[in-house]
């Protein structure tokens, strides 16, 4: 399951600043799904967002075929009431 939590990133000027995060395994030989981190202020199904909303952090490598990867949101903590992330998943046609 992803987990969702925040970390320090630099913010392009050299100021860290907190970003949500989130964080899921992967298969890595697994070519046959379609993954995207997706962001929303509201829950609407008009609201979810991907693109230039979140940001590739890393992928590490566990070793056992499976890869840790994180995505941060492009908008800091602060600057907003309210924040939520997802992975959505599809089957690649």
């Amino acid at each position: 399951l992803p987990v969702v939590s925040t970390d320090f990133f630099n913010d392009g000027t050299g100021v860290f600043r907190t970003y949500a995060t989130i964080s899921f395994q992967v298969n890595i030989a697994a070519d046959d799904v379609i993954l995207e981190v997706q962001r929303s202020e509201d829950l609407s199904p008009e609201s979810w967002t991907s693109g230039s909303a979140v940001s590739f952090v890393s992928s590490t490598d566990n070793g056992d075929g499976t890869a840790t990867v994180t995505w941060r949101s492009t908008t800091p903590v602060p600057d907003i009431n309210r924040e939520f992330l997802r992975l959505s998943v599809a089957q690649r046609p």
